[in-house]
C-alpha cells in the first residue's frame, strides 16, 4: 500500500532492495573514508522497521548492516532516511530510529555474552524535495543554544545527500542508480514529461538483463503515483512510441495493480472500522459490514484517482468490475 500512501518511500525502498544498489550508493555517494573502512560485499538489509507503528504510513526507514575491514568486530549500521520535502525535525526522527536500533540490538543478544560496546550508526538523509534544506544537520541544532546545558545534551551529525544541486552528468553509479536518482531528482519538475522517454529507456535496458519487466513496472507506477505533472494519456502515448509492442499491456497491468492496492487499503480500514463498531454493538456483523464497506470505498477511491489521471472509463470498468454507469457517477463527483 506504500505505492498509494507514499510512492517516494516505496520507490526508494525498491531501489535499496537491490544488492548492487546498496554497494553503489555507499561507494559513490558516501564519504570515501567511510566506504573504505567497511566490507562493501557484506551490506545486508535489516528487515526490522524502526518506525512508530502510528507513523508507518508517513515515514519509513532503510537500515543496512555491515562490518569493518580492519578486523574490528564492531558492527556498523547505515540508517538511510529518504525525504521528498523539508522537515526541520529530521534529526529528532533519526534519533528515535537510532535508539530503536540499539534497543533491538541489545534485546537480540540478551542471552549471549553482554556486548562491550554499542554498534555504530551512520545516519544518512537522501533528499530530493523542491525546497532548499534550511534545517540543521545535527541534533543539538534543534535546541536554543545555552552553553550551560551543552554538555548534558546528546548530539550527532547526519550525512546529507541532496540530489537537487547535481546535474544529470554528476549523478554517478550504475545504470540502476542513475535511473533512480535522475527520476527522484526530476519527479517534481513541471516539464517532467520531457525526460520521460529517457527514463523509460533506462528501465527497459535494466529489464533487458532479466526475464521480466519488474524495473519498468516499478518506474511507471512511481511516475503515475508521484508526479503531479503527468497525465496517464501522456504516458500512454510515450509508451506507444518507446515500447510499441507491449506498452498498452504494461499500462493495463499497472492500473490493475493500483486498483487492487486501493481495494486492499479500503478493506483494511473498513475492517478496523467494522471491528470497532462490532465491539460497540457486541456483535461480529460490524466487522463483516466494515470489510464490505471498506472494499467498496477502496475501489471507488482508486477509481477516482484513475479518472483524474485520465484513464479511460472502459478500461477502468474492465479492471475494477464496476459498471460504466457507476464509473460515470464517480466521474461526476470528482
Amino acid at each position: 500500500m506504500k505505492e498509494l500512501n507514499n510512492p517516494h518511500d516505496a520507490f526508494v525502498k525498491w531501489y535499496f532492495n537491490h544488492p548492487e544498489a546498496r554497494v553503489d550508493f555507499v561507494r559513490e555517494y558516501l564519504p570515501a573514508e567511510i566506504s573504505a573502512c567497511i566490507n562493501i560485499s557484506k551490506l545486508e538489509p535489516d528487515p526490522t522497521s524502526y518506525v512508530d507503528q502510528k507513523l508507518e504510513q508517513s515515514y519509513s526507514d532503510i537500515v543496512i548492516k555491515t562490518s569493518l575491514t580492519d578486523g574490528n568486530p564492531a558492527i556498523l549500521y547505515f540508517l538511510i532516511d529518504h525525504k521528498s520535502y523539508f522537515d526541520k525535525w529530521t534529526p529528532f526522527q533519526l534519533l528515535r530510529y537510532m535508539v530503536r536500533i540499539w534497543d533491538n540490538y541489545l534485546y537480540n543478544i540478551k542471552h549471549a555474552s553482554p556486548p562491550e560496546f554499542l554498534p555504530y550508526i551512520f545516519p544518512v538523509v537522501l533528499y530530493h524535495g523542491t525546497d532548499t534544506w534550511t534545517g540543521k544537520t545535527n541534533f543539538s541544532g534543534l535546541f536554543k543554544e545555552m552553553p550551560l546545558f551543552k554538555a548534558f545534551t546528546p548530539d550527532f551529525q547526519f550525512f546529507f545527500c541532496d540530489l537537487n544541486p547535481l546535474s544529470d552528468d554528476q549523478i554517478k553509479g550504475t545504470l540502476l542508480t542513475k535511473a533512480v536518482f535522475l527520476t527522484l531528482k526530476s519527479i517534481f519538475r513541471t516539464d517532467f514529461i520531457k525526460i520521460l522517454p529517457r527514463l523509460i529507456q533506462f528501465a527497459k535496458t535494466l529489464d533487458a538483463e532479466t526475464t521480466g519487466l519488474q524495473s519498468l513496472e516499478a518506474f511507471l507506477k512511481y511516475f503515475l503515483c508521484a508526479s503531479k505533472n503527468l497525465e496517464i494519456e501522456q504516458l500512454k502515448k510515450i509508451l506507444e512510441i518507446t515500447i510499441p509492442d507491449s506498452g498498452g499491456k504494461i499500462m493495463a497491468t499497472i492500473a490493475e495493480t493500483l486498483i487492487k492496492q486501493g481495494e486492499e487499503l479500503g478493506i483494511k480500514k473498513g475492517e478496523e472500522l467494522g471491528i470497532k463498531k462490532g465491539e460497540e454493538l457486541g456483535i461480529k456483523k460490524g466487522e463483516e459490514l466494515g470489510i464490505k464497506k471498506g472494499e467498496e470505498l477502496g475501489i471507488r477511491a482508486t477509481v477516482k484517482k484513475m479518472l483524474k489521471k485520465g484513464l479511460s472509463i472502459d478500461l477502468i470498468s474492465q479492471i475494477s468490475e464496476l459498471s460504466i454507469d457507476e464509473i460515470k457517477k464517480l466521474a461526476a463527483q470528482s
